[in-house]
C-alpha cells in the first residue's frame, strides 16, 4: 500500500497546458453507418465542459471515433474493440461499404454491406471521406486535413484507392460528388481545392499532420493503444502497474519536476540577463555616439568666434583649408597651362606658316600677272578716255549727217567693243586675286584667335585660381 505522504503530491492539484489544437469538426461522408454527408462539431470550450458519446450498441460511437484512427494513427493501427465481442474486424474497407453484420449463407459467413450493392445484385463504385478541421487556440488559424477513398465497381479490400489532403483553408468534401463517376486524382484534387497538399502516400501526410501538431509517432500509437483498449479496466492497470506500484516513478516524477523547476529558473535567468545584454550593447552604442559628437563639438568650439583667439584660429583654419583645397587642385591647373602653352605654341607656328605661305602667294600673284593687270587697268581707262573723245566727235557729226539724209557709218563699233574685251580680262584677273586674298586673311583670323585663346588660358596661374576660392 503507498503511503500517504507519497500519494499527496501525486493527486494534488494538477495545472495542465492549456490545449493548442482543439478539434472544431469532422465531417464524414459514406463511412461506417454514416450513409452520405454528416457532422460532428464536438464542445471547443475551455471552461470544463466536455463531449461525451453516449448511445445503444450499434449506434455509431466506435465508428465516429475509429474515424480518427483512420485518419490521424499509423498505418496498421488495429480500429477499436470495444464491440464485435472484443475482436476488431473492421477496415477502411468495411467502413467504406458500410457493413452492418454478418449472416450464414449455407454454413458460410457472409458480410451484410449498406453499399456497393443494388437491390437487384448490381455492384456500383463507391467513395467517401472523413475531413476533420482544428483550431489552434494560440492564434495560428486552422488546419483541415482530410482522407478520401475509392471503390470500383465489385471492388473488393486491396482495390481500395486513398487519397489524403492537408490544407490551412476549409475542405468541403461534398464538392468531390459532382465527380462521383469520374476516376479520382491528384491533379483533380487540386483542381477543386487549389490550397491543399495532396499525399498518395499515407507515411508522408502522417509525417506532415504529425509535425505541425507537435507530435511523434511514437505518441500517437500510445494514444491509440489507450483509445483502443477493449474494457476501461485496462487503463487502471495501466495506472496501476505503471505508476502506483512502482515508487521510482514517484522518485523519478519528483525528480523530473524538480529539474523542470531548476530549467525554469534558468532559462527565466538567461532571458533576464540577455535582455540586460541588449541594455547594456545599447547604451555602449549610445555612448560611442555620444563621444563622436562630443569631439567635433569640441573641433568647433576651437572656432567659436565667441571665445579668445577663436576668430584667429577660425582664420587660421580657413586659410589652412583654403591651402588645402589649392594643393589639391594645382596640379590639374598646372597640366592644363602646360598643355595650353604646347597648344599656343602650335598655333604660332601654324601662324607663321600661314603669314609664309600668304606672303608666298603675294608673290606669285605679282609674278603672274600683277603689273600686268595693272597695265590691263590703264590702258582700259586710256581706253575709255578714248572713247568718250570719239563718242563727243561722233555727237557733233550727227547733225550734219542728218541733214544730208545720211546716217553716221560704223556706229556700233565706236560702242566699246575693244573696251568691253579689255574690261572682261582685267574683271577676270581683278576676281582671282581677290579670292586668294580672301582666303589667305581667313585662314590668318582663324590662327591668330586659336593663338589668343591659349595664350589666355597659359597666363593663368594658381593665384587666380586662389582668389576664386576665397
Amino acid at each position: 500500500m503507498v503511503n500517504a505522504p507519497m500519494t499527496e503530491g501525486l493527486y494534488g492539484q494538477i495545472e495542465l497546458n492549456p490545449p493548442h489544437w482543439v478539434l472544431q469538426e469532422r465531417q464524414l461522408v459514406n463511412w461506417g453507418s454514416y450513409g452520405g454527408y454528416h457532422t460532428f462539431d464536438p464542445s471547443t470550450m475551455f471552461d470544463g465542459t466536455v463531449t461525451l458519446l453516449t448511445g445503444q450498441s450499434e449506434s455509431g460511437k466506435s465508428t465516429l471515433v475509429d474515424a480518427q484512427v483512420s485518419l490521424l494513427y499509423p498505418t496498421g493501427a488495429a480500429f477499436n474493440k470495444a464491440s464485435n465481442a472484443g475482436r476488431s474486424d473492421r477496415s477502411d474497407y468495411s467502413y467504406l461499404r458500410g457493413q452492418r453484420g454478418i449472416r450464414n449463407d449455407n454454413g458460410h459467413d457472409e458480410p451484410v454491406f449498406l453499399r456497393g450493392m443494388t437491390d437487384d445484385g448490381e455492384p456500383y463504385a463507391v467513395w467517401g471521406a472523413i475531413v476533420d478541421r482544428y483550431e489552434d487556440t494560440t492564434g495560428g488559424g486552422t488546419l483541415s486535413i482530410a482522407k478520401f477513398m475509392t471503390l470500383p465497381a465489385g471492388g473488393r479490400s486491396e482495390d481500395v484507392d486513398k487519397f489524403f489532403l492537408v490544407s490551412r483553408d476549409p475542405i468541403d468534401p461534398r464538392l468531390m460528388d459532382d465527380y462521383r463517376d469520374d476516376v479520382f486524382s491528384v491533379p483533380l484534387f487540386k483542381r477543386v481545392y487549389r490550397t491543399a497538399t495532396v499525399y498518395r502516400q499515407a507515411n508522408l501526410f502522417h509525417e506532415d499532420v504529425w509535425s505541425r501538431f507537435g507530435l511523434t509517432e511514437s505518441a500517437c500509437r500510445l494514444l491509440h493503444r489507450m483509445q483502443a483498449s477493449d474494457a476501461p479496466s485496462q487503463l487502471d492497470d495501466i495506472f496501476r502497474k505503471g505508476v502506483l506500484d512502482e515508487p521510482s516513478a514517484l522518485n523519478r516524477g519528483r525528480a523530473l519536476i524538480g529539474d523542470y523547476t531548476q530549467f525554469s529558473e534558468n532559462f527565466t535567468a538567461i532571458e533576464r540577463n540577455l535582455h540586460r545584454v541588449d541594455l547594456l550593447e545599447r547604451m555602449a552604442d549610445k555612448h560611442i555616439r555620444y563621444i563622436d559628437e562630443h569631439k567635433r563639438m569640441e573641433t568647433l568650439r576651437a572656432v567659436d568666434p565667441g571665445r579668445e583667439g577663436g576668430a584667429e584660429t577660425r582664420d587660421a583654419w580657413l586659410g589652412a583649408r583654403v591651402h588645402e583645397c589649392i594643393a589639391r587642385v594645382a596640379p590639374t591647373y598646372e597640366r592644363g597651362i602646360a598643355e595650353n602653352q604646347t597648344k599656343v605654341a602650335s598655333a604660332q607656328r601654324d601662324v607663321d606658316r600661314l603669314d609664309a605661305e600668304l606672303e608666298t602667294i603675294r608673290e606669285q600673284k605679282n609674278g603672274h600677272g600683277g603689273d600686268r593687270l595693272q597695265r590691263l587697268q590703264e590702258q582700259l581707262r586710256d581706253a575709255e578716255r578714248e572713247r568718250e573723245r570719239m563718242a563727243a566727235r561722233i555727237e557733233r557729226l550727227v547733225p550734219q549727217f542728218t541733214k544730208a539724209g545720211r546716217m553716221v557709218p560704223g556706229r556700233r563699233w565706236w560702242s566699246g567693243t575693244h573696251t568691253m574685251s579689255v574690261a572682261r580680262r582685267s574683271t577676270r584677273w581683278r576676281t582671282r586675286c581677290r579670292s586668294g586674298a580672301v582666303r589667305c586673311a581667313a585662314r590668318r583670323k582663324t590662327c591668330r584667335r586659336t593663338s589668343s585663346a591659349n595664350a589666355g588660358r597659359a597666363h593663368a596661374s594658381p593665384r587666380r585660381w586662389r582668389t576664386r576660392a576665397r
